[in-house]
């Protein structure tokens, strides 16, 4: 009965109702190609896939920008913490009991993505596809930095986990890592900026399988002639992450 309706009120006017949207995406999701979903959309239960293809565009560029606002705000409160010389800048804020609450700070973990695409029929136009990128996730605490009895309730919570960036390179060749380091720095690491020596000014951690450590360090003793720690990728602490259930659960 509500399926009619929706599909009554969705010939009347596609505003009326946002079942429509829904269901095209939740198909979108899993799977279902254009060619499925202009059928179901011919039947008045999903929108056509080219409605879905700039509603997806939209939503990527909402999140987009909530992750970019999201990266961004610690690293300008520590930056602007060292322009004004405040030792108190980062405050933002106090929690019920009196106590200052500051930006909750920020970790980085990857890994590599690897996908392969095979065609179903192999010919000179289509050929094997082999796509190489770099996963980062932010993994942000919901802890203070030092932990105390009156904070027990706050550990307690879980922490937040982010996709917040997928580099086009690979962690298996010098020039990918070097890149990779280069984009981490310019998203989550605050240094001094209009000033050629670049200096650190927090460093973040970095997180990753073994390889991941192994080949982040060997990028860095590669860049360590540059003239300033930020250009030589000394803003990341490295540490090793049993992230490969995280990556298969993103694969599936």
């Amino acid at each position: 009965m509500l399926s009619s309706i929706a599909v009554l009120l969705y010939g009347r006017s596609q505003t009326t109702n946002r079942l429509q949207y829904i269901l095209g995406l939740t198909l979108q999701k899993c799977g279902l190609n254009r060619e499925g979903i202009n059928i179901i959309h011919d039947l008045g239960m999903t929108v056509s896939s080219s409605s879905l293809h700039k509603k997806t565009k939209q939503l990527v560029k909402q999140q987009e920008s909530q992750l970019h606002s999201l990266m961004t705000s610690y690293v300008e409160e520590v930056e602007n913490k060292q322009r004004t010389g405040d030792e108190n800048s980062t405050e933002v804020g106090m929690d019920t009991d009196g106590v200052h609450k500051k930006q909750q700070p920020i970790e980085i973990l990857g890994d590599n993505l690897d996908i392969t695409i095979n065609p179903s029929k192999m010919s000179m136009q289509r050929q094997k596809k082999s796509f190489h990128w770099f996963l980062v996730l932010s993994h942000i605490t919901s802890f203070p930095k030092y932990i105390e009895h009156m904070y027990m309730d706050q550990v307690k919570k879980k922490s937040v986990f982010l996709n917040c960036d997928l580099i086009d390179a690979s962690e298996n060749s010098s020039e990918g890592m070097i890149e990779i380091l280069q984009r981490i720095h310019e998203l989550a690491v605050p240094h001094v900026r209009n000033n050629p020596n670049k200096d650190v000014l927090e460093k973040v951690v970095f997180g990753g399988d073994v390889l991941t450590n192994e080949m982040a360090f060997s990028g860095q003793e590669a860049m360590q002639n540059s003239p300033s720690e930020y250009e030589s990728l000394l803003g990341v602490i490295h540490r090793p992450e049993g992230l490969h259930g995280e990556m298969n659960f993103l694969l599936v």
